[in-house]
């Protein structure tokens, strides 16, 4: 996955649907739907980075900064416009370095 320029190595990547709009179901059990639009979204989980490729991650997403995300070869998807989060973080110190891990939440725009 590309964000703003910076390939990010993902272990796990989980696409995600938000709705626009209500789904319900009427009394009568029939769909009731006022959807008016679908988001893409991903959460990714990433591959233990180095000190150095976490900070350049954390640089390259600014908070409510729109960038651009190209989800490449996990749906074969066009690059669009997001927002990306930082949510959850794993740091493992020891052996050769301080290792981290993140989870980013990317959400159409």
């Amino acid at each position: 996955m590309v964000i703003a320029g910076l390939t990010i190595p993902c272990v796990a990547v989980r696409p995600r649907v938000e709705r626009i709009g209500e789904q319900a179901r009427a009394e009568s059990g029939a769909l009731r739907s006022t959807v008016r639009a679908e988001r893409r979204g991903y959460e990714c989980v990433t591959e233990y980075l180095t000190t150095a490729e976490a900070t350049a991650l954390r640089a390259a997403i600014v908070r409510d900064t729109i960038v651009t995300v190209d989800p490449g070869v996990y749906d074969g998807t066009a690059a669009f416009s997001a927002m990306v989060q930082l949510e959850g973080g794993e740091i493992i110190s020891g052996g050769p370095g301080v290792l981290q891990q993140w989870t980013l939440v990317v959400r159409e725009v």
